[in-house]
């Protein structure tokens, strides 16, 4: 990722190491078993935790087509890749859910790897501090949650609407 960034690789690549650990502890550990514990019996809510999983496959896809091997790539083809289409069958068996559904949730995902990208090009660019890297991508590990519930409600709404 330091290379893609213009920067120098480990050990001499200046994102501090404990951003990793908090983007993926924090949405893997953290943020996706809290809200499989809120969420009752609404499980489209869980399903905002697959959102990361599912655009970051095709992150690390398209990544490496672009530049060749990147780390990432095979968890994206054997782990990432097989649970996404998992989850859009899953999907398909939820009610109310349905393909645009599936798609909410795809671009909840791209919109939290525009954020997550967008603040280390700004760290790179010295726009942004080391202090407020980690912090920002630690807010941003919940946005996948909070964006899901608040589409929840506009598509609650929106599908009421159109009864009425």
């Amino acid at each position: 990722m330091c290379n893609n960034l213009g920067l120098a690789e480990y050990p001499a690549c200046p994102i501090p190491p404990i951003y990793f650990a908090a983007v993926n502890i924090g949405i893997v550990w953290v943020v996706a078993p809290l809200v499989a514990l809120l969420c009752g019996q609404d499980n489209r809510l869980v399903l905002s935790s697959y959102s990361v999983v599912s655009s970051n496959a095709l992150v690390h896809i398209l990544g490496s087509v672009k530049v060749g091997y990147t780390p990432g790539l095979l968890s994206a083809v054997v782990l990432f890749v097989p649970i996404t289409c998992w989850v859009v069958y899953i999907s398909g068996e939820l009610k109310g859910v349905g393909l645009k559904g599936v798609m909410m949730y795809f671009v909840i995902g791209v919109i939290f790897h525009v954020i997550m990208f967008s603040s280390l090009g700004f760290f790179a660019r010295g726009i942004l501090s080391k202090e407020l890297l980690v912090p920002i991508n630690l807010v941003n590990t919940t946005s996948t949650f909070v964006l899901n519930w608040l589409g929840q409600g506009l598509w609650k709404k929106a599908k009421t609407s159109k009864r009425e």
